[in-house]
């Protein structure tokens, strides 16, 4: 009996020291979820292209997280999340979906080179924001929203 219960502390003590290669969840990555309604957009007009932006607080982007992290932003449509940046185009028509930050703000864009798409009013839209504070994989495809969620574990 004294020898089984040896062989049983040995094996916890080995293999609790093994380190897996994909993490089962990571303190060091969160996520926000971001709702701009339409009359949260603030309107923009130049030259070439007009558009919608808006500014939220975020005390999540810090220095160090720009320095040596990433932060992935997501819009849902249609159900599925899609990384921006990114823009449609159509002809002499695109719309591109944007975002910028600095230390403690996010910036959340849409730019367009015709007005008539939107209607005049922009539309509601569902961000995903993921803070990623160490890269632990090299091989991660971060534009994909629910891979990064199965990775890192995280909670819609």
């Amino acid at each position: 009996m004294k020898n089984l219960l040896l062989l049983l502390l040995v094996s916890v003590l080995i293999f609790s020291g093994c380190k897996k290669d994909e993490p089962a969840g990571n303190a060091d990555v969160t996520s926000i979820s971001i709702t701009v309604n339409y009359s949260d957009w603030e309107p923009y007009s130049g030259d070439r292209y007009s558009g919608w932006e808006v500014e939220r607080n975020v005390s999540e982007i810090t220095d160090e997280l720009i320095s040596n992290g990433a932060i992935m932003v997501y819009e849902k449509y249609d159900g599925h999340y899609t990384a921006l940046p990114y823009t449609q185009s159509y002809e002499d028509i695109s719309v591109t979906n944007y975002f910028s930050f600095k230390p403690g703000k996010i910036f959340l864009g849409i730019q367009y080179n015709w007005e008539i798409i939107y209607n005049g009013e922009p539309p509601t839209i569902e961000y995903k924001v993921v803070f990623i504070e160490n890269i632990t994989s090299k091989s991660l495809n971060l534009g994909d929203y629910e891979e990064v969620k199965e990775y890192y574990n995280l909670v819609d």
